[in-house]
């Protein structure tokens, strides 16, 4: 059985007429409809279902321009890997959608698929004939699109990487549940449309599964704030100055990977934004109702021999990661970064809701590179 947008009947009968009924028999052994009537709780499971459905969330995001687009010869396994977590019943399917040019450089044909997963491939995208020395842009830009379709929620981190072989030279690309027009009941999360028929008791189980679904959608559902990736990012690459193979720290105070040189997070240092105006959970005159917990991981390495670190700092404090070894590794955090919902969006203030991220090694002579980032808002 499927939650179909908008639900149509119900064993041959419309929905607005066996939704959530009072009943009562008069003397004569009648059944008599009471006037009271739940179309306000009917709309709001409308609501939690398009919410369970047609909104996706948004994995990762990315793009270069023309002259810093990726472009090799050989295969990069994975050209970007990004760091999430898998804990969305409905969001079974995801799109990679990658904006390209045709390469320079190399032969054979060039193709895109998901890491380690050559049985997702796109297919041919470039075939040698495609190979050109001048490219024009946007002229020549095309799309490729990946579907994967998943086993059920690990409920976990997990990472997904995206492969390129013989150069293709993606400058855009984009990652995300697809949206869904029907929910399968024996699948997916939902909230229960046809109610209970005459003489059910419809103020127990109703209700209750119309939360369920509710809880899940505000808990499970909630979006990636931000996933970036350096090119070839688990190669290792250690460049002396930050560019799109990693971002480098050399410094034993901990300073911004983003312009290299801030030591502490002010209004106008550069960070991640995080939109979260109106997301809190709870009364307002509670300070559990008016915090956003952000959960994050970076991928990181560093070839300090004893150990270097990551610390992002936020509106309301800060946490750390310690980073160990020359291999890209990602790092996730046990402590989350809390943002405040009352803070409006457009705020200029150091209480602008966002993440400065900094690094710092045990000696000048050593540094500390970052490869990606995940900040996820969590419920809590």
């Amino acid at each position: 059985m499927s939650t179909i947008y908008p639900p149509r009947d119900f064993n041959g009968i419309a929905i607005a007429d066996v939704l959530a009924r009072i009943w009562t028999q008069n003397s004569a052994g009648s059944q008599v409809r009471m006037p009271s009537r739940a179309d306000a709780i009917r709309a709001l499971a409308h609501a939690v279902n398009y919410g369970l459905g047609r909104v996706p969330r948004i994995i990762g995001s990315g793009w270069r321009d023309s002259a810093s687009a990726h472009s090799a010869t050989g295969t990069t396994d994975p050209l970007w890997e990004l760091r999430r977590y898998d804990g969305c019943g409905n969001g079974r399917t995801l799109r990679i959608t990658l904006l390209l040019l045709p390469r320079a450089v190399g032969t054979g044909d060039a193709e895109v698929y998901r890491e380690g997963e050559s049985a997702d491939t796109t297919g041919v995208l470039e075939a040698s004939s495609m190979v050109s020395a001048s490219v024009a842009y946007p002229d020549d830009l095309y799309v490729a699109s990946i579907t994967v379709n998943r086993a059920d929620a690990a409920d976990a981190l997990a990472t997904l990487g995206i492969t390129v072989v013989n150069g293709p030279r993606v400058c855009g690309w984009v990652v995300q549940d697809v949206e869904r027009s029907s929910l399968e009941t024996a699948l997916h999360d939902y909230a229960p449309i046809a109610g209970p028929s005459s003489g059910d008791v419809c103020t127990t189980l109703y209700p209750e599964q119309l939360r369920a679904a509710l809880q899940s959608l505000r808990s499970d559902y909630l979006p990636v704030v931000a996933s970036w990736c350096a090119d070839d990012c688990l190669a290792g690459s250690q460049p002396v100055s930050s560019d799109w193979t990693g971002l480098v720290i050399t410094s034993t105070t901990p300073t911004n990977f983003l312009d290299g040189t801030s030591t502490s997070r002010t209004a106008t240092t550069p960070g991640i934004s995080v939109h979260c105006q109106h997301a809190g959970h709870g009364p307002t005159s509670e300070e559990l109702g008016q915090v956003v917990r952000i959960d994050w991981s970076v991928l990181a390495a560093t070839d300090d021999p004893t150990e270097a670190t990551v610390t992002a700092i936020g509106p309301l404090g800060s946490a750390s990661v310690t980073v160990t070894g020359s291999a890209a590794t990602w790092y996730d955090a046990v402590d989350p970064i809390y943002c405040k919902s009352l803070i409006a969006d457009d705020e200029a203030s150091t209480a602008r809701n966002k993440i400065d991220p900094l690094g710092s090694a045990d000696a000048a002579t050593y540094s500390v590179w970052l490869y990606g980032w995940r900040f996820e808002m969590r419920h809590e």
